[in-house]
């Protein structure tokens, strides 16, 4: 792409730089024919040189020239993404920040760089006015269904009638304290809009069975979370011995467990593996056995899972996983 008449002087004003993803169509790109793609190779004051997989017009005939995105940046950032490290979403949301851009970061705080918690979802969240409603909110559900077991006959129903209007009232509330928190913010690249719908459907897991549920629930997320399954469509794992049929739950106790420090400064527990291999006797002929660590398995799904801490120590510490 040139200017025709060097006479006119340089190419005018414009931001186009190696790595832009163009688009060139006859007119408006989103009207008309599809307009065609290309890459800027090279820029110059007289000339941008594109590379294309289109058969580009040969005809003289003027184009208009948009740009889409840069794929250089695009990559890299796709990479940074892909790197699965904290260390890297944090530079990202600090080149962000430092660029005016109202970013919001979603996951725990305590994984954020400390001069960056304020750009969570979690700290923006825990500073409005309106969380305190949220709170109260949720405190009396807790006490209404903790006394739900108490109650009989026309109580108890109308107990769990209360209780089913004030949760639709609190998911509502919890919405529109998302929604309020995002006003005007960008997370990822999308509208807090679409953030704010997305996080409404993600007060619902559809993973594990209740029962499994139950506890994380409670422990890290104060009971803000339903099931949208029922336990009967996840029922306990074959063929192993449950205890308890219905209840996909155990825990063994390997009294005679003993940590031992390993090579790299890695934990080692004899016992505790000697155990996990008798378990596996009862499963490796109809399942497929895949270890790895905890951050290995973060937001996997797997139909049945053995966990050992390794850890078994006179202080009672796990520590760090």
């Amino acid at each position: 792409m040139r200017q025709a008449d060097r006479r006119a002087g340089q190419l005018p004003f414009h931001r186009f730089t190696a790595g832009d993803e163009v688009l060139l169509s006859r007119g408006h790109p989103l009207q008309g024919p599809k307009p065609w793609t290309a890459t800027v190779l090279e820029r110059g004051g007289w000339e941008l040189r594109l590379v294309s997989n289109d058969r580009l017009p040969a005809d003289g005939s003027q184009l208009r020239l948009d740009k889409g995105v840069n794929t250089v940046v695009y990559e890299r950032m796709r990479a940074a993404l892909n790197s699965l490290s904290h260390v890297a979403v944090d530079n990202l949301l600090e080149g962000l920040v430092d660029a005016g851009v109202a970013a919001v970061r979603l996951g725990q705080p305590v994984k954020v760089r400390d001069s960056l918690r304020g750009a969570t979802l979690d700290a923006l969240i825990e500073a409005h006015p309106k969380t305190r409603q949220v709170e109260e909110a949720a405190g009396q559900l807790r006490e209404l269904r903790a006394r739900l077991p108490t109650l009989s006959g026309r109580d108890r129903g109308l107990g769990h009638r209360d209780a089913s209007i004030l949760a639709s009232q609190l998911t509502g509330m919890r919405a529109e304290l998302v929604a309020e928190v995002l006003k005007g913010a960008r997370v990822a690249g999308m509208r807090a809009e679409v953030v704010a719908e997305v996080l409404k459907g993600a007060q619902v897991q559809y993973r594990m069975h209740p029962a499994l549920s139950a506890f994380p629930n409670a422990a890290f997320y104060s009971n803000q979370l339903t099931d949208g399954i029922t336990p009967s469509q996840r029922p306990s794992p074959q063929p192993f011995p449950w205890p308890q049929a219905e209840l996909p739950l155990l825990f063994v106790d390997v009294p005679e467990g003993q940590e031992e420090a390993a090579a790299g400064g890695s934990k080692l527990n004899r016992a505790e593996a000697d155990m996990v291999q008798q378990v596996l006797t009862h499963l490796l002929t109809v399942y497929v056995l895949e270890i790895k660590t905890v951050d290995g398995y973060q937001g996997r799904e797997k139909e049945l899972v053995l966990f050992s801490a390794v850890r078994a120590n006179a202080q009672a510490q796990v520590r760090f996983l």
